[in-house]
Formats: structure tokens, sequence, C-alpha cells
């Protein structure tokens, strides 16, 4: 069964020996436990006590005594080992001998919303079920210029697996879970007429409540990061990551569940910035206060993390629906210095 981060970190909290086990097969030098943390060096004849890892909380933050940096075990392996999280994320889970299971490929069609039609009744809080891999292969690996014009570079696209349905003329996006596994696959219909049924649709159906789309694609800029952005769709992530930008996720909609909320609360950010198109109204009712009000629900009391909101409503230079990311680089630190609003904030 897959797990959650959360879990998973739990797990190793309460059993730092298999912290020891991790750090030992990638090569860690002179593993030792204390009371509270774990010391090793980064590789043999450098500082023992270069790296610290302290399992007395289900963070698992690390230090970096040399360079400063900070973060967790994950992205301390991903740093020095120079891996992507899902990698980390599956040799952790080989070497634990922790099982993933996965749904057969459907190979269904359903509009967008069939997303939420066929949802199994069951805890929110579980990890998504991956599907196989394989299920891409019916699709060609290139780049497309639609995405290309809309500010989303042929490297972004590669990063983010992006993908062409040559025989429907479809945009495939994959989407994977927090820990990278695929969960599902989304379709956007490569027309520019009007569509009535909308311009995305599932071509295998998934629990968008469960996963942050680039989650795990950023794992390493999100955690401890000063700040994340978190925006309506997947199209803002790929924007994002294209002009340099990596501490953002998507909610893939505009409603923000509960374990969405927990998954950002984990990344134990400095500051969490609900960056939704504009359109959206900036009070205390609606779809943007519901948001806020999940997050500070989701938020323990002894974590303090500062939560605001891109309020882009007087911004005459931003037309009506556009994500920030839709404006380019530029435009995007302009809005971001000029209409944060911090939660209390809101009237």
């Amino acid at each position: 069964m897959a797990m959650q981060i959360f879990e998973l970190k739990k797990r190793l909290a309460d059993n730092p020996d298999e912290i020891i086990q991790i750090l030992e097969y990638w090569e860690f030098s002179n593993v030792r436990k204390h009371s509270s943390y774990i010391s090793c060096g980064r590789e043999k004849d450098c500082n023992p006590n270069r790296l610290c890892i302290y399992f007395n909380n289900s963070f698992l933050n690390y230090v970096d005594f040399v360079s400063g940096k900070q973060g967790d075990l994950f992205s301390m392996i991903i740093t020095h080992r120079d891996l992507s999280f899902f990698e980390v994320i599956f040799e952790i889970e080989t070497l634990l001998g922790i099982e993933t299971s996965y749904e057969p490929d459907s190979s269904r069609l359903a509009f967008f919303g069939g997303i939420y039609s066929n949802l199994r009744v069951d805890n929110e809080y579980e990890a998504p079920v991956p599907i196989a891999a394989s299920c891409l292969d019916r699709y060609k690996r290139v780049p497309n210029l639609r995405f290309f014009k809309d500010g989303i570079s042929l490297k972004a696209q590669k990063k983010f697996n992006i993908r062409y349905d040559i025989e429907r003329g479809n945009i495939v996006i994959p989407i994977y879970s927090p820990t990278g596994y695929l969960m599902g696959v989304k379709a956007r219909i490569d027309q520019d007429a009007h569509l009535l049924n909308g311009k995305y649709f599932a071509i295998e159906e998934y629990q968008r409540n469960k996963t942050l789309y680039g989650y795990s694609q950023n794992y390493e800029y999100l955690y401890k990061a000063d700040r994340v952005y978190v925006f309506e769709s997947e199209k803002a992530v790929m924007q994002a990551y294209s002009f340099g930008e990596r501490r953002c996720v998507a909610m893939g909609g505009s409603f923000l569940s509960a374990a969405q909320a927990k998954l950002l609360i984990d990344l134990n950010p400095a500051s969490i910035i609900l960056a939704m198109d504009k359109g959206i109204e900036v009070d205390r009712s609606g779809v943007l206060w519901g948001n806020l009000e999940t997050l500070q629900r989701a938020l323990p009391t002894m974590i303090s993390i500062k939560i605001q909101v891109l309020d882009m409503t007087w911004d005459l230079d931003v037309p009506d629906k556009w994500s920030p990311t839709d404006l380019g680089k530029e435009d995007f630190k302009r809005v971001i210095e000029e209409d944060l609003v911090d939660y209390e904030d809101i009237e």
C-alpha cells in the first residue's frame, strides 16, 4: 500500500534505525545516532558531523553545518546525491519493504466532471492509489506549440512529462501523487474554438483532492521555503517553472481540500500564498475564504506559518480570469510585490 509523505516520515521518526539504514544505503559516512538526531558526513574523508538529521519530531529536518542549507531527510538526499524526489522515495520504500499496489489501466475517457464521479469512499488522507506508468506509452512525448505560446517552455514540458495524443489531437498532462507516482492523466483539447463541455477532461480518473500538482517535481524547493505559492491550474506551475520559480504547486481547481492543506503545512514553509486567478472574490465569503479556513484548520497550534492572498481585484493591468503566471516573469514579480494581502487583513 502506498504511503503519504507524513506517514513515511512518522514511521522513520519512530524508527531512527531505519534512517541509519537509509543513510548507509546512500553511502553517507560516519553515521551515528544521538539522543534526538543522527549525524553523518557527506562522504568518506570529510567532516563526520557535517549533516544532522533530527528525529525528535515528524518533520525529519536536517542541517548542513558547512553550507548552511536546511531541509528534511528527503531533500538532503536529493541535494547530496543528485536524485529526484521520486527516486528517493521509491528507493526508500524498496529498501524498507513497503509495497505499492497499482490500479489497472482503465483507458476510460470522461469529461472533467468525471474526475469526481466515481470516487471510492475512503479516508481523504490515505495515499492515492498509483496507476501503471506504462499507460502513458500510447502518447507521444513531444512538445506542443499551444503550451509554448502560453509561456510554458520546452524545458518545462519535458520536466512535467507533457505528451500528445496524436490520434485525438489532445495535450496530455500526467498527474502525480505527492510522492511522485503516476495517479491520473488529464488532457487539454488542442483547439481554439469554444468548447461546450470545457477544455480539460480526465483520460485516467484520479482524486484531485489527494495531491498538489508540482509537489513531487518541486519538493526540494518547497520544503522549508520562505514562501510557497498555491495556484489553481497545472498550467500555472509549468509557467512559473519556465521563468525560474519553483516554490509553487497547484490545487487542480478552485477548492483546497483538507488533505491538500495538510500537504502544504507539512512542507513547513515560512508563508503560504494563495495566488488564485483574477475574478475570485477576496472577501470573508466564497471560495477563497473557504480555502483559507481549510488552511487554518490544518495548521497545528505550535506551528507558525504566515498565510497570505494575492488580491489582483483592483490591478487594472491584469485581465479577468488570468493567473498571475500568465503575466510573465516581470509582471508576476510586480503583482507579488504590490497585491499581497495578509489573511488577517481581508475584509
